[in-house]
């Protein structure tokens, strides 16, 4: 996996340790999340990998602290039920420790291959040295996930039915 982005992790995946580092990348339909040791050399040691199929992805987005407050004043959709509702928590949470200051994170909602009540998961998308990377690496694999077509369960899920047209009743 490349090293063009580098997130802490946040919440969505268990017990994992605190600030734990990820890469993110699509390899043709499957969004891959690497839990890595970076390296300054070579390649990074790959700990573990989290595979999403992209055709069960919701919503994949960096949103900041600024437009998780607007969006909720504006109202709540699909896509803001999924995602502002768990990465608002976990800001929230994490606003009471003084120690730590999230202003942007990447959420990733999903259908998971074991059910179908969606997931979010959540990186803090902020890391100095790497946020204008990671911004530009969120927006190439962002348009790439545009053009991969959903399940029928996240079809159902957003509220949306394919026609047999090719048409799309919301």
């Amino acid at each position: 996996m490349s090293g063009k982005n580098l997130f802490f992790y946040l919440s969505g995946l268990g017990n994992l340790p605190e600030r734990a580092y990820f890469r993110v990348g699509l390899d043709g339909d499957t969004l891959i999340l690497a839990q890595v040791s970076p390296r300054a050399f070579g390649k990074d040691k790959i700990i573990q990998q989290y595979k999403i199929a992209a055709q069960s992805i919701l919503a994949f987005d960096i949103l900041t602290e600024a437009e998780l407050k607007k969006r909720s004043v504006v109202g709540r959709g699909v896509a803001g039920g999924l995602l502002f509702g768990p990465v608002g928590a976990v800001l929230g949470g994490l606003s009471g420790n003084n120690k730590q200051k999230i202003k942007s994170t990447l959420a990733i909602s999903y259908i998971p291959s074991s059910g179908n009540d969606p997931r979010t998961i959540v990186l803090d998308a902020e890391l100095t040295s790497w946020e204008g990377q990671n911004k530009l690496s969120v927006a190439k694999i962002k348009n790439k996930l545009a053009k991969i077509p959903k399940s029928a369960e996240a079809m159902a899920y957003l509220g949306q039915t394919v026609n047999q047209d090719g048409s799309i009743t919301l």
